[in-house]
């Protein structure tokens, strides 16, 4: 059942880009705006994945040097906050910012 659940949760991640880039929008874009759209998308994406997987460690490791517990639970609200915000610039939906950092503090 975890099996199921875990690859229900990693499938969501494409589909939520894909409702993204397939929304309506403006009439006036063009086949380069939208690929330019979905360039951007993939580049916040790819800064989330890079500073996920190589920044967190050693950021939590150091927050972990102080011993307070609520620096750590502000460290991970900030990380969640600005996963869902840098998803929102990059014109994806907060939701997957959000779903993309809970996964790697997880991992963290």
């Amino acid at each position: 059942m975890v099996t199921i659940l875990l690859s229900e949760d990693l499938a969501i991640v494409p589909l939520l880009a894909l409702v993204a880039f397939l929304a309506p929008g403006d009439e006036n874009v063009t086949l380069v705006g939208r690929l330019t759209d979905a360039g951007i998308g993939l580049a916040a994406i790819s800064v989330l994945v890079i500073v996920g997987r190589y920044l967190l460690n050693p950021m939590f490791r150091l927050l972990a040097r102080f011993g307070v517990r609520e620096i750590m639970m502000a460290a991970a609200l900030l990380v969640v906050l600005g996963a869902a915000v840098l998803m929102q610039a990059g014109g994806l939906l907060m939701a997957m910012g959000a779903f993309l950092a809970g996964v790697f503090l997880i991992r963290a």
